[in-house]
């Protein structure tokens, strides 16, 4: 990517893409790395009540 401001619209967009395939109880991660550090990470965590958090 061309700057952390793309990367982040592309994980974004990524992001977008899993909804479909996200089932209760499920999770997700996406990290966006350079150079091996990460500088961005979306966790994605699907439950059927507040009280499972």
């Amino acid at each position: 990517m061309p700057d952390d401001t793309a990367a982040w619209r592309e994980a974004v967009l990524t992001v977008r893409d899993i909804e479909s395939a996200l089932n209760p109880g499920g999770c997700w991660t996406l990290e966006v790395r350079r150079d091996g550090e990460i500088i961005f990470r979306i966790d994605i965590r699907a439950t059927t009540s507040i009280a499972n958090l």
